[in-house]
């Protein structure tokens, strides 16, 4: 069984400024983390089907780390 998810948001940028921050690996390192006492390692991310999404994922405490990820069933490039 697998779950199905679909992201939808709103941004005051242009299209080529959210895509590049919701797709390269230096800026997802700078967004994603769960809240201030988590950090970003390695970030990976291979735009197209069949490839991953990778982001280490660190306490920043150093007590544990690990991997979150997926794998791209399907790419559409939105044009507006």
């Amino acid at each position: 069984m697998s779950t199905k998810l679909t992201v939808r948001t709103t941004v005051p940028v242009s299209v080529d400024a959210a895509w590049e921050y919701w797709n390269t690996p230096a800026a997802i390192a700078t967004w994603c983390h769960a809240s201030d006492d988590w950090g970003v390692g390695t970030v990976t991310n291979d735009l197209r089907v069949g490839g991953r999404i990778s982001t280490e994922m660190k306490a920043l405490d150093g007590s544990t780390t690990f991997d979150f990820g997926g794998i791209y069933s399907a790419c559409v490039e939105a044009r507006f």
